[in-house]
């Protein structure tokens, strides 16, 4: 048997015990007053299942328990106990029939609305001579149900002093003048109820609430979190979480739809932009179509040109042909006279010295004629040109010169345009060079990958803060792909290559350096981040076994090694994919060839340098690869820098010899007179000469030789004068044709003259491209003029077409738009002309709507969502702490209870390991963002985070109602201690495998300690003050008789008054601790119930006929 280390008064009916309790039209007990009357002794409320047992121990939790605490109708199945509330009870609830039209149940009443109920429990106090009524009243008014409540020290009766014999408010009045007084607010009242009781708090009310509801002991954690905690209602800071995250939510909606906005008008806006440059190529063309005319008047004009001076070229060739021949001719003229003269009777001596006059005149002409030719020959030889014979050939000598000058010229220009293009590309590969040099040179002085820009930003920085730069790491510095993920090298460095190059402040050189930086000019671009040495990381243990963290080395023994890790673990949470289905399932992931995935929506993949330059890697802490890589590539553009420079060299070249053949052109083109070289036919002249010379000398027969020579001469004439004639008419055709082409030119000139004259600007280079190839002559000219109008009006054709298709497909886009966003375009149209429309939407989206929603989510999760999410937690972890308190104060009262005749128990509490419960907390303690580190990829982490957990409290109620309950986060055990030394004897738990028997003796223990806390029954307290009243309702009924005694003798050394709620079939165990038996019964139609009370003696006298009676009701 129990027995107690504290003194209880010898006076067995100490403190306040229940007397009477009374009810009026409660439940089935109907239309008169039903009375129990215990007489501050242990009492034993019994009958049949269905008699009306309960409904009057939930009078009696009415009376003393708030109504959100109260367990109504607890010895009744689940769906009972949800029918039962205190409008049921007060019209009299008693069953359903079924009816006929809606085939739905209907609830049976004994009462209406116009009655009225009442409930009345005396309690006294025996040793002071107190006593305490507390009695409830319900009417109706306005269809409502109104309450009454009473406290009077004095005892009151339902029959005498709570009949409603007029209004309410005169049974108010009536009360009062009695000394009762009267609430209309339960609240008020329970304080005063706990006041006058001496109770510690309104906990010991709802202790016995929960003893009242005991059925069975079941597991030590159970039982501690059923009975002997207040249940944790985290209803209210869910739904203001709730609300905090629609907000947020709303924030979310707004930058998703800002971005999905975006997303459908980039495509809209990049065929707005082919639309326009084909409406250029449009109008170009058209523009082409109408220009045409007017460019080949122009090149009309120019070929006319070039035919009229190379007819005029001819003309003034054959003008001097014709005019050498008039020598000629005019020189055998003379020869004719002379020799007629001579045959007339001149003498051959006169003969031999004019031919002696004629042969120095002669002689002297060849000499500077051949002077000239020599000259003529000189420049032809160097261009590869015929030397001077004889004139035809000269005539296109010459006219090859001006031919081989037109594209000499071109290539002059080309050349300048090339080699100052190749200067260009010298000077920026001198610049490359030298830029990888000094970063070669730069990384042989230190082991770190991070560009030396980077570096004289920090270098600077720590000279003028006086910092060590080894206390301001960058990232890439403390952070290295481990060897064995080598082939992941080039897709991490191009995901984290960015966050490598960010610089890791400590806090205390946060604020120097913070300072620093917004004073100073840098330069250049430095991210850096707060960093807390204090930051501890999460556990890596969970996570997915691709993870980027498991790829990942932080440098041993780095001073921000912990903050690094946990910011890796929270920020960068990749899943590195090796298959696209992987991909496509993760949120944030990474292919290996670089693809990166952020936040389910966001694709990402930059191939603008080669997936595996080494000279762009920044992570890691030994630089030699990225150095030798660094000289590869230098040797590439020093190799580039020398052919560039050859290439120059060679076109300088190049130029020099097109400068010397232009100069010798221009020089042959000086030789324009073919008289002035051709020394030949001097020559000829001079052979002839000395021939008569020598014959005139020679021969003696001179009337003979005279007269052939005369023939000989009129002969040579005749022909010259024949050739002479045909030049002439050769140049009287040619100045035909000079006439023709000079009024065809006027033509042209005509329509040239009436066109504007910037008509061809911008178009006049087109159309040189699109004739390309093609050559003009004055005989083709006419036919490219109609191929090239048809050219341009077909591609116009063409393009139009091209623009129709995306016009129609732009309108699509348009009219998708505006169906999926009406109130955000409803002043714009669907038409080609609303394009600008909607590119200032989007620039106004993109400039001022996306960056305030980010901006205003991000106040939101750093701000509201930050303290509901803190305020939760912290609401979980007072509600811990708090349990913890009550459970040491529990143990107070245990270790005044003797387990046994030398132990005590002692609870103890340690955190659940349950996997829900664990998850939560983790997951809830996820949820709380680090504000010092925020990115939008961590937000949107952030938010989902959050999302997930408001989903699932909205999804699943099992979960939530069980990782809320923060009872059911602190796993409860049992220590049995000695007395003596405090020393553990034996450790209770649920996994401990005790028997039913040796647990619930211990729950009974643990309950009778809590009572005894809760109630003041303690050492030190005033005994006499107390409350010492508890139900207990069929709490023996699956318990062993050994410990249902056990918990008799526990509760009556306490010197508590029980009412015990059991079946007929289970009173046996009870029978020798109670004074009184009150016998419940119900018709058959469950409608009308009753209670007797009978003294210990009488119940004894009468059980059978109870048991008999109670078996006959169904």
């Amino acid at each position: 048997m129990a027995q107690l280390m504290f003194d209880i008064t010898d006076e067995r009916r100490a403190g306040f015990r229940l007397q009477r309790l009374e009810v009026y039209n409660w439940g089935t007990f109907n239309r008169q007053v039903w009375v129990i009357e215990p007489g501050g002794n242990t009492a034993l409320l019994t009958g049949a299942n269905g008699s009306g047992k309960s409904t009057l121990v939930d009078a009696l939790l009415t009376l003393l328990v708030p109504n959100t605490n109260r367990n109504y109708n607890q010895a009744s199945g689940a769906e009972r106990r949800r029918e039962r509330d205190e409008k049921s009870y007060v019209r009299g609830a008693y069953g359903r029939i079924k009816d006929e039209e809606s085939h739905r149940g209907i609830v049976q009443y004994l009462r209406g609305k116009e009655s009225y109920a009442a409930l009345l429990a005396h309690f006294c106090n025996e040793r002071l001579g107190q006593e305490l009524s507390v009695a409830h009243l319900f009417y109706w008014r306005d269809d409502e149900l109104r309450k009454i409540y009473i406290l009077a020290p004095l005892r009151l009766s339902i029959a005498e002093h709570l009949q409603i014999t007029s209004t309410p408010d005169e049974l108010r009045k009536r009360l009062r003048v009695l000394g009762a007084e009267v609430y209309d607010e339960f609240s008020r009242y329970s304080r005063e109820l706990i006041k006058r009781f001496r109770l510690r708090s309104e906990k010991a009310l709802d202790l016995f609430n929960q003893t009242v509801s005991i059925k069975e002991i079941g597991g030590l954690n159970e039982f501690v979190r059923r009975h002997m905690l207040e249940r944790t209602d985290s209803g209210e800071k869910i739904n203001q979480l709730r609300e905090t995250y629609q907000n947020l939510t709303r924030a979310h909606d707004a930058i998703a739809k800002a971005e999905a906005q975006i997303a459908r008008l980039v495509p809209l806006l990049h065929e707005a932009e082919q639309h326009e440059q084909l409406m250029v190529r449009i109008g170009e063309a058209e523009q082409c179509a109408l220009v045409v005319p007017i460019f080949f008047a122009r090149r009309t004009i120019e070929l006319l040109d070039r035919a009229r001076a190379e007819a005029q070229a001819q003309i003034n060739e054959r003008a001097q042909q014709a005019s050498a021949l008039h020598i000629q001719v005019t020189a055998l003229r003379k020869q004719e006279i002379d020799l007629n003269v001579a045959i007339s009777g001149d003498t051959a001596g006169q003969q031999l010295q004019r031919l002696q006059q004629d042969l120095v005149y002669l002689n002297e002409h060849r000499r500077e004629k051949k002077a000239q030719a020599d000259k003529y020959n000189a420049i032809t030889r160097l261009l590869t040109l015929p030397v001077y014979s004889e004139q035809t050939t000269f005539f296109a000598t010459t006219q090859k010169a001006r031919e081989a000058l037109v594209p000499i010229e071109r290539r002059m220009q080309m050349i300048v345009q090339e080699r100052d293009k190749h200067k260009q590309e010298e000077g920026r590969l001198i610049a490359v060079c030298q830029e990888l040099t000094g970063e070669i040179d730069s990384l042989r002085l230190r082991k770190s990958r991070i560009p030396s820009e980077d570096l004289r930003i920090r270098d600077e920085l720590a000279r003028v803060l006086d910092i060590d730069t080894e206390e301001l790491p960058f990232v890439g510095e403390l952070l290295r792909v481990r060897e064995e993920a080598s082939r992941w090298e080039g897709a991490i460095e191009r995901l984290l290559g960015g966050y490598g190059r960010q610089m890791l402040v400590p806090e205390s050189h946060y604020r120097r350096v913070m300072g620093y930086v917004d004073a100073t000019n840098l330069r250049g671009r430095l991210v850096y981040h707060r960093a807390d040495t204090r930051r501890m990381p999460r556990s890596s243990a969970g996570l997915d076994a691709d993870a980027l963290f498991h790829k990942l080395e932080i440098k041993p023994a780095a001073l921000l090694h912990d903050w690094l890790k946990a910011d890796l673990l929270e920020h960068w949470e990749y899943i590195c994919c090796e298959t696209s289905e992987q991909f496509q399932r993760k949120q944030r992931a990474l292919t290996i060839n670089g693809q990166i995935k952020r936040g389910g929506a966001r694709h990402e993949k930059d191939d603008r340098h080669a997936l595996h330059d080494r000279m762009r890697y920044v992570l890691g802490w030994d630089n030699r690869d990225k150095i030798v890589a660094l000289e590869v590539e230098l040797a590439r553009q020093n190799t580039a820098l020398q052919a560039s420079r050859e290439t120059i060299r060679k076109l300088e070249n190049e130029q020099k010899q097109r400068d010397e053949q232009r100069r010798l052109l221009h020089e042959l083109l000086a030789f324009d007179d073919f008289t002035k070289i051709d020394w030949q036919t001097d020559a000829q002249r001079i052979h002839e000469l000395e021939h008569q010379q020598q014959e005139l000398e020679a021969s003696s027969n001179q009337l003979a030789k005279l007269r052939s020579q005369l023939a000989d001469i009129t002969s040579q004439r005749e022909q010259v004068e024949s050739d002479r004639q045909r030049i002439l008419s050769v140049s009287a055709t040619l100045e035909s044709d000079v006439q023709r082409f000079e009024r065809q030119r006027a033509e042209s000139a005509a329509r040239l003259a009436a066109a504007p004259s910037d008509a061809l600007i911008g178009v006049n280079t087109r159309i040189e491209s699109d004739l390309k190839g093609r050559t003009l002559t004055l005989d083709t000219i006419v036919d490219q003029h109609s191929q090239m109008v048809s050219l341009y009006k077909n591609r116009a054709y063409a393009l139009q077409g091209q623009t129709s298709s995306l016009e129609r497909g732009m309108i699509e886009k348009m009219v998708r738009f505006k169906s999926d966003y009406p109130e955000d375009s409803a002043e714009m149209d669907s038409s080609i002309e609303s394009v600008g429309e909607y590119r200032r939407m989007h620039e106004r989206i993109a400039r001022d709507d996306l960056p305030t929603h980010r901006r205003r989510f991000k106040e939101w999760l750093d701000g509201k969502v930050v303290d509901a999410i803190v305020g939760f937690q912290s609401s979980l972890d007072k509600k811990v702490a708090e349990y913890r308190e009550s459970i040491a104060t529990l143990n107070e009262s245990l270790g005044t209870i003797a387990y046994t005749g030398s132990t005590y128990i002692q609870l103890t509490t340690g955190a659940n390991p349950d996997r829900e419960i664990q998850d939560f907390r983790q997951a809830l303690r996820a949820c709380i963002p680090d504000v010092g580190q925020r990115t939008p990829e961590a937000n949107e982490a952030s938010f989902q985070r959050i999302r997930a957990l408001i989903d699932r409290f909205d999804k699943e109620e099992r979960w939530t109602a069980k990782v809320t309950d923060v009872r059911n986060w602190l796993d409860f055990a049992a220590e049995e201690r000695y007395h003596e030394d405090g020393a553990v004897k034996n450790y209770y738990s649920d996994s401990s495998g005790k028997s039913g028997g040796q647990k619930a003796k211990l729950a009974y223990t643990i309950l009778a300690s809590a009572i005894a806390y809760q109630y003041g029954l303690a050492q030190d307290e005033d005994l006499a003050h107390s409350f010492r009243f508890v139900v207990v309702d069929e709490a023996f009924s699956k318990s062993d008789e050994t410990n249902a005694r056990y918990a008799m003798d526990l509760f009556r050394q306490l010197n508590l008054q029980l009412l015990v709620v059991t079946p007929l079939d289970k009173t046996h165990v009870v029978e020798p601790y109670i004074a009184a038996c009150h016998f419940v019964s119900n018709s058959i139609e469950e409608n009308d119930s009753r209670v007797i009370t009978l003294t210990i003696d009488q119940y004894r006298a009468e059980k059978a006929s109870f048991v008999q009676s109670a078996h006959a009701i169904p």
